[in-house]
């Protein structure tokens, strides 16, 4: 087994244990089942029985819904459906998570790039950040702070929105900026993260050339390396925040003063951050959760009677049935 493999079988068995403990919290929820989902597809499945485990199985059925075989719900991922590639979108908003490269069907996306110029953006993609529970996990609020000002730094579209691959950059840009800068916890560690973007971007303009024509390479090397393209692909703001305000940035971080007035910073102290949930109406506006009067009691287990019976238990049979 590799170093490599090694490492990825050490954090599936840790995150797998995560999930037993039902300890998880918040956005972890959703998170945790998807990186072990997205380790378990990098070790090409060989650990797939441990994850099983995880969940009592019943019969061969999955409960991924973007397996073949996946149980049969009210509602099922059919391969090629395009009204996936919405849902999908759709889903992710609810639960305010953000999106990653592997929850996308990029075949889908190239046969209608129109739906997916409409879907990529930063407001589907990016997802909702739970401060509350990075607090409680240990980041200060400095850290915090600084983070929540490169966030609002990315672009709110892919730079090219007629190429796949920017789309695709796009959305592991957003992910991996996510990743790294939400395990930060000291000034040290968001100094080191932010200096190793910083080596890592080039300049906007080339990366936009080279979407039109990729031998721009040839005349501008540093386009060919895939992770500058990928960190570049944040968007013109984001390059420019790093390179002129990255460094008052830091400084005001670390000293928790703002460096053009000299008084307490804003991320001195929480009081910035929306650490409850937010609720929105149907307009999509921000409205205050109402407190409730009184609690209705609601059935737990709900079971259907009568009707048409549906011998159908998995996707897979739905496809072989109507020749999908």
């Amino acid at each position: 087994m590799t170093v490599q493999k090694l490492k990825l079988s050490r954090e599936l068995n840790t995150l797998v244990e995560q999930v037993r403990s039902g300890e998880l919290t918040g956005l972890n929820k959703v998170r945790v089942p998807r990186r072990i989902n997205e380790i378990v597809a990098l070790l090409g499945g060989s650990n797939a029985a441990q994850v099983a485990k995880t969940e009592p199985a019943v019969d061969d059925l999955s409960d991924r819904t973007t397996d073949e075989n996946y149980r049969w719900k009210d509602t099922a991922y059919i391969a090629g459906a395009r009204k996936h590639m919405s849902q999908t979108f759709s889903d992710a908003k609810k639960q305010g998570r953000n999106l990653n490269t592997t929850d996308i069907d990029w075949d889908e996306v190239s046969s209608d790039m129109r739906l997916a110029q409409s879907l990529i953006t930063k407001e589907n993609v990016f997802g909702v950040v739970d401060w509350k529970g990075l607090k409680d996990a240990g980041m200060p609020s400095n850290v915090a702070y600084l983070i929540k000002r490169l966030y609002t730094a990315v672009d709110k579209e892919p730079m090219d929105q007629t190429s796949p691959e920017s789309l695709r950059n796009y959305v592991s840009g957003i992910s991996n900026l996510r990743e790294v800068l939400e395990a930060c916890r000291t000034y040290e560690e968001i100094r080191d993260v932010l200096v190793n973007i910083s080596h890592k971007l080039i300049r906007p303009k080339s990366l936009k050339d080279y979407y039109k024509d990729p031998s721009v390479t040839e005349r501008y090397p540093p386009v060919a390396l895939h992770e500058s393209r990928v960190w570049t692909e944040l968007g013109e703001r984001f390059v420019s925040w790093v390179y002129k305000s990255g460094n008052k940035g830091l400084h005001e971080c670390r000293t928790n003063r703002d460096p053009s007035t000299r008084k307490a910073s804003k991320g001195a102290t929480w009081d910035w951050a929306k650490l409850e949930p937010v609720v929105k109406d149907e307009s999509g506006k921000e409205v205050k959760p109402r407190k409730a009067s009184f609690q209705l009691d609601h059935a737990t287990d709900i079971q259907r009677i009568g009707g048409t019976q549906i011998e159908l238990k998995s996707s897979k049979e739905l496809e072989e049935m109507f020749g999908a």
